[in-house]
């Protein structure tokens, strides 16, 4: 039994439009949020948050650090690699992603990806 190249063509179709949908609902949504905006309500929620650094230290492996903008938010990067301490500069402009966290009652970021921003 052949396929005709109409069908072939509408299943090519169906196929990749599937494949964008599980893309879609697979990868992890960033909202844009100012630091101000990152209450204990947001925890657990994916965000990226543009700032500046502030009050920057590494601790036992991790750095921490404070994103300041319209407002400030406290951010952490557990063990970070090599190129994502290079992003971070006292005074330095970057954009983080991560996950709102809570601890000692005030929220705060857990940081995936760090990027500069020039």
């Amino acid at each position: 039994m052949l396929i005709d190249e109409d069908r072939i063509r509408a299943i090519g179709l169906s196929m990749g439009l599937a494949g964008l949908l599980c893309l879609a609902l697979l990868s992890p949504e960033y909202g844009g949020a100012e630091p101000k905006e990152i209450t204990e309500k947001m925890a657990g929620k994916k965000v990226s948050v543009s700032g500046e650094v502030r009050n920057f230290f590494i601790s036992k492996g991790n750095a921490f650090f404070e994103l300041w903008g319209n407002g400030t938010v406290k951010a952490v990067i557990f063990r970070p690699s090599a190129e994502q301490l290079s992003q971070l500069r006292e005074s330095g402009l970057v954009k983080a992603k991560g996950t709102v966290s809570i601890n000692g009652g005030n929220a705060g970021i857990i940081v995936d990806r760090v990027s500069g921003i020039d």
